[in-house]
């Protein structure tokens, strides 16, 4: 069991190895500071030279001055797989697999993000905690389905200018528009969106 401060210390200890090692590592430094979300670092570079740096950097900061182990690492490029591959400290996810990335399925090997959606039973009658409830469902930390999301959040918040109780049945014309709408939201599963990126994803332990 972890203490209630280790996420704090693990992220105050990475920021500083981050800080202390700028200059050095300037490319796993400023990824350190700005794309780890908790203990998963999602970056990439705008070409294969600089992604292959990238990684270099990383392993050399992290293992050597930090004493961090990195598993787990992704690509959508081979040659950045190989330079992860001749570190046997390092766990290398077959390039098959889907993988998931903040709550996303992310492929490698099509570089495609693909999403699931879990929603309640169907039923006649909604009630805003109904609705909000569904829309705490879809999870889009990248801002992909906003065009959808949005539609969600204007409806929620016509009901909170309704004033209405959480249990209570919201208005017909309202009910009507969110029951074909959720009735479609099965198609989100079916979308699939690409990055150009040369995405890395790496789990620290």
């Amino acid at each position: 069991m972890g203490t209630s401060c280790a996420p704090y210390l693990s992220t105050r200890t990475l920021t500083q190895l981050a800080f202390d090692e700028r200059e050095r590592y300037p490319l796993a430094s400023f990824a350190t500071l700005h794309h780890f979300y908790v203990d998963d670092l999602l970056s990439g570079a705008a070409t294969e030279k600089e992604a292959v740096e990238l990684v270099w950097q990383l392993k050399e900061m992290m293992k050597k001055k930090g004493g961090f182990n990195l598993r787990k690492w992704q690509s959508n490029r081979e040659i950045v797989i190989k330079e992860v591959a001749e570190n046997k400290d390092l766990k290398r996810v077959q390039n098959n697999e889907e993988i998931k990335i903040l709550g996303i399925q992310w492929n490698p090997k099509s570089d495609f993000f693909s999403f699931s959606v879990s929603l309640l039973e169907e039923r006649c009658i909604y009630s805003k905690r109904d609705v909000l409830s569904e829309i705490a469902r879809v999870f889009d930390p990248l801002g992909l389905l906003s065009p959808c999301i949005v539609f969600m959040k204007i409806l929620l918040q016509e009901l909170w200018k309704l004033n209405l109780e959480w249990d209570e049945p919201i208005p017909e014309d309202l009910n009507k528009q969110w029951t074909t709408f959720r009735k479609e939201l099965h198609l989100i599963e079916k979308n699939e969106n690409t990055e150009v990126c040369l995405a890395t994803f790496i789990h620290s332990t």
